[in-house]
Parts: C-alpha cells; sequence; structure tokens
C-alpha cells in the first residue's frame, strides 16, 4: 500500500499547516516497522525559505498547478517505477500458447 504523505496549506504559515504537519509525523510513526506500507512525501520543496507557499506550486495556496503536481508525484512516479521493476524481476513470464517447444 502507497501512503501520500498530506501537502502544506496556506500562503503562510497557519492552524491547518500545523495539522497537516502532525498527521504527515502520525503516518511516517505508523508505517514504521510495516513492510507492506509505503510512504512517500510529497510535500518536499512547498514551502520557500520565508516559510510562503508560492503561488506557482498551488494557485490558490491548496490546490496544486500543474507545475505544483509535477514537484509533488515525481517521488510516487519514482517509487512506483522502482516496485514495478521489482516486481518485474520476480515473476517468470509464462510461456506463450502454442508456441513450439
Amino acid at each position: 500500500v502507497v501512503l501520500l504523505s498530506l501537502l502544506p496549506r496556506g500562503h503562510m504559515p497557519n492552524p491547518l499547516r500545523d495539522r497537516n504537519k502532525a498527521v504527515n509525523t502520525l503516518m511516517e510513526e505508523y508505517v514504521k516497522g510495516n513492510s507492506k506500507l509505503q510512504l512517500v512525501n510529497i510535500d518536499t520543496g512547498f514551502i520557500q525559505a520565508d516559510s510562503s507557499i508560492s503561488h506557482h506550486d498551488m494557485y490558490d495556496y491548496l490546490h496544486l498547478t500543474q507545475k505544483g503536481y509535477t514537484k509533488a508525484f515525481e517521488p510516487v512516479n519514482e517509487l512506483l517505477t522502482q516496485l514495478l521493476q521489482e516486481m518485474e524481476g520476480e515473476t517468470e513470464r509464462p510461456e506463450t500458447e502454442g508456441s513450439a517447444e
């Protein structure tokens, strides 16, 4: 099971951003030691040095722009690609029906 972290929200720090961060911390603790769960942190790179979020990443400081989606879901793409490659190596492909022996 792949879990995604919650994204920060709001132009500047606020209680809802703090709540999302607390939920992410809880999810990190929950996932530890469970080999069937993968937590992907998709909230990296959104909070700038001045603690703001750019409207280029989240146009209303809650919903992602195309640039924001690209930034957020690159780690998801990398993990799924890795998992699929691992699965591909573990499974043997059956012989095609009707093939010559």
